[in-house]
């Protein structure tokens, strides 16, 4: 195969995965089918790419059932065994690697099947290494397959290679030898699957850069501070970011790079708000009206990389790499951004992005121009505690096992959080109204109650 034969079949299909400097990002819950005849280096290329535990053998399979890699007798049943297996993993959401030869339509089609049965995303890498060079290999192994047998996989690979424009890939992969031994493949760091992380946690809510309010919030939660970490609780409590992390307040750069600190220090946890993915496109090169605070948030992070050469490029990666939302505590516990639909839980797509930024959006606006949201809070009826911010409200009051802990600190409200699982929320004031432009009428209220209370 050419260089442009392997260049069409790259760019024949199109898809979210990204690839900067020779590093390929799996998007959460992807599944990746290794293609290639025996001795192409399928194998040695998943062990320096995916952890053990994501890789998925079909030889392996034959060996659980039979103690024999090499038994043929019991494919049929170590495929069925590997296809559970890789539905399993997909529906809880983990990345899963099929080392198996896939050189079948067949083969290939029942792994795309399992793939859409989940919304998997899906990526095929195809192993273009010569003949010659894998029967070569085949020799210097202590278990070989024989020149026979290679060569009808040759045959086949050459097929496929025309066979998987027509087939429904997300992204195609055609590596030559020193293509394979360059690009590395990994697993997005923003999975929203943290079930296994039981806490305790402290979810605070939308902070827009009120620096000062986090810190006296952190005081009154019982954080400490540090050096590395910045901040840490004596019982190991772990800090969860709801999103909106700056924009309209005072230190938004200050804000996102102490949240990336205390994330990397894994005492917290972070996923984004609709502040934040604007940021984020901002970050990105892309346009984006400096409107609703975000110049001022743009001015921060402007003079902090100044002063700090890689501060945009770490923050555009850090918002980037963040989980959708966040699956916590054996399911019991979901932290999104402006909420989640119960039959959204455990899903990650374009609806679900949509509703963890913005909310349950009608698609119209207000007469004050804001977008027009149903109030899902109110027919929410899951098993899990969903704990969201987005739109202030007056106080941080349970509805149907959601919570809002956005209480406008920005707006000169107050910065909440909930302790979970002891389910008590914790709140300081505001030290200022540090953005009037659209202040909720509930701040505004509040405001003027206390001003006719001093004048009394």
């Amino acid at each position: 195969m050419t260089n442009d034969d392997r260049r069409d079949v790259s760019d024949a299909t199109s898809g979210k995965t990204q690839q900067e400097g020779g590093v390929v990002l799996l998007p959460p819950g992807t599944l990746v089918v290794l293609c290639g005849i025996s001795g192409c280096g399928k194998s040695t290329f998943a062990a320096a790419n995916f952890t053990t535990t994501q890789i998925v053998s079909s030889d392996e399979c034959r060996a659980i059932l039979s103690d024999d890699p090499a038994d043929q007798s019991v494919s049929g049943r170590a495929f069925e065994l590997l296809h559970w297996i890789t539905d399993q993993r997909l529906r809880r959401k983990r990345t899963t690697a099929v080392d198996s030869t896939a050189l079948s339509k067949r083969a290939r089609r029942d792994l795309l099947k399992i793939a859409h049965s989940n919304q998997a995303h899906i990526v095929l890498i195809c192993f273009d290494i010569p003949l010659a060079e894998c029967l070569a290999r085949d020799i210097a192994r202590e278990r070989t397959v024989g020149p026979v047998v290679i060569g009808r996989q040759y045959k086949a690979f050459t097929a496929a290679l025309s066979d998987i424009q027509d087939e429904d890939w997300d992204r195609v992969f055609v590596l030559s030898e020193e293509e394979a031994g360059k690009v590395r493949f990994m697993a997005q760091a923003g999975s929203f699957e943290l079930r296994d992380l039981t806490g305790p946690f402290d979810v605070i809510g939308d902070l827009h850069g009120c620096m000062s309010e986090l810190r006296e919030l952190l005081d009154k939660l019982g954080y400490r501070q540090g050096s590395r970490p910045a901040f840490y609780h004596p019982e190991g409590r772990k800090l969860v970011f709801l999103g909106d992390l700056g924009d309209r307040g005072p230190d938004s750069a200050e804000a996102f790079a102490l949240v990336m600190s205390l994330v990397e220090d894994r005492v917290a946890l972070y996923t984004p708000g609709n502040h934040c993915n604007k940021l984020m496109r901002y970050l990105q090169g892309r346009h984006v009206k400096q409107t609703h605070g975000l110049s001022m948030a743009v001015e921060q992070v402007e003079a902090r990389d100044r002063n700090k050469p890689g501060f945009k490029d770490r923050l555009r990666r850090f918002i980037e790499n963040a989980p959708t939302y966040l699956w916590l505590d054996n399911g019991l516990l979901v932290v999104a951004h402006a909420g989640i639909k119960a039959d959204m839980i455990g899903k990650d797509n374009s609806a679900v992005q949509r509703m963890c930024l913005y909310g349950d959006i009608t698609g119209q606006t207000n007469p004050d121009g804001t977008p027009m949201r149903l109030d899902w809070a109110q027919r929410y009826t899951g098993t899990a505690a969903i704990v969201y911010g987005h739109t202030p409200k007056p106080d941080p009051v349970w509805v149907n096992n959601t919570i809002n802990i956005d209480q406008g600190c920005v707006f000169g409200g107050w910065l909440s959080a909930l302790r979970w699982p002891e389910c008590e929320t914790v709140s300081v004031r505001a030290h200022a109204a540090y953005y009037t432009e659209c202040t909720p009428q509930f701040i505004e209220e509040a405001h003027k109650s206390g001003s006719e209370a001093e004048n009394e």
